[in-house]
């Protein structure tokens, strides 16, 4: 009822999930600076505006959105997603944290894995008001590399 996956659908988070790169300008191993049984977490390749360094938390289990999502779960997903957003304030110096998910095509849920973002927030930085840029590895890994070394 409140699915909306494709037959055959080959999920591009289950893919990293599995160790694998994803085609270019997409998620790389690299990118990955936490994953436990439950959970594996990377930064992500879509930066907006001056907002760089966000983050997407997965479920290493394939559910589709929050109705399949088990409680166990999300509790574990959502406590990785407070410790990140902690690492965010003292690693990024941001002054905030926003996190985003989206659930069916009307929510804009494009990709059908469950997945949260973590945006490190400042004063006025406008959000939801700027464009997106697909940011380079290069871009990307000092901001893994950050975060990986407040995970170990």
């Amino acid at each position: 009822m409140y699915n909306h996956e494709p037959p055959g659908y080959d999920c591009p988070l289950c893919q990293t999930i599995r160790g694998e790169d994803q085609a270019e300008p997409w998620t790389k191993l690299s990118d990955v600076f936490y994953r436990d049984d439950a959970v594996i977490a990377w930064v992500n390749q879509k930066w907006w505006g001056a907002i760089e360094g966000n983050v997407v938390v997965i479920p290493t289990t394939h559910y589709e959105n929050i109705f399949d999502l088990p409680d166990d779960v999300a509790a574990k997903l959502h406590g990785v997603a407070k410790q990140i957003a902690t690492a965010m304030m003292e690693m990024y110096g941001c002054k905030g944290i926003s996190t985003r998910q989206h659930n069916g095509p009307d929510g804009n849920q494009e990709v059908w894995h469950y997945h949260m973002h973590v945006f490190p927030r400042w004063a006025r930085d406008d959000l939801y008001g700027q464009p997106v840029r697909m940011a380079s590895v290069e871009e990307r890994t000092p901001y893994a590399d950050r975060l990986r070394s407040w995970f170990s």
